[in-house]
Order: structure tokens, then C-alpha cells, then sequence
């Protein structure tokens, strides 16, 4: 890559960035108050990664070398399916608030002035 690069380059580093992802999840799910099944699907989504991420351990990506369509597929299907798992554990918290901020009426325009 000849261009400037962009980010932490955590990646470089496995270790770190799995504790970078999986802190950001923790740090979102504070911030949400999110409950303890949700907190669980984070720490363990982010776990799932840990073969793809360390070379010394074997998973399933072993099957996917000189297949990219099917390492793209894979990768997809985990994204879909970790969003469909967050939103079904989110959905109720979410809701709660939802209905918190509809309780408050409607804010004048240009913030809580």
C-alpha cells in the first residue's frame, strides 16, 4: 500500500486488536445499559473471532484458503447474524427507551435550549 494508512493498526497486533473490539462492544453496551444476555453475545461474538485472528490456532478458516468468495460469505454471515442477535437481545432496552423520550413530548428546535 502506497497511500497514507488510517487507523490504530491494532490488527497488526492480534491481542490488542481483539481488546480493542471487544472494549469498544463493552464501552457501547455501558453506555446503552444494555443487559447481561447482551453483554454475553458481545464478549462471545467477539471471541468466536479469536481463530481468524491468532495463525497458531486452527478453525475453520483452514477451509477457506484459495476461496475468497466463500471467506467473504463467511464473514457476511457471521455480520448478519451478530446483528440479528444484538437487536433481538437490544430490542426491549431499546424499546424502554424509546418510550421514555416519547413520555418527555416534543423538544424545541436547536437542542435543549
Amino acid at each position: 500500500m502506497n497511500g497514507p494508512e488510517l487507523g490504530l493498526g491494532a490488527w497488526s497486533v492480534p491481542a490488542l486488536g481483539l481488546g480493542v473490539a471487544t472494549g469498544w462492544g463493552v464501552l457501547c453496551w455501558a453506555i446503552f445499559g444494555g443487559t447481561r444476555g447482551l453483554l454475553a453475545a458481545i464478549v462471545l461474538f467477539n471471541a468466536a473471532n479469536v481463530d481468524f485472528l491468532f495463525p497458531q490456532l486452527s478453525g475453520p478458516e483452514g477451509m477457506l484458503a484459495g476461496r475468497p468468495t466463500l471467506a467473504v460469505s463467511m464473514v457476511l454471515g457471521q455480520i448478519v447474524v451478530t446483528w440479528v442477535v444484538v437487536w433481538w437481545l437490544a430490542r426491549g432496552r431499546a424499546s424502554l427507551l424509546h418510550r421514555q423520550i416519547q413520555a418527555q413530548g416534543p423538544r424545541p428546535p436547536g437542542g435543549d435550549q
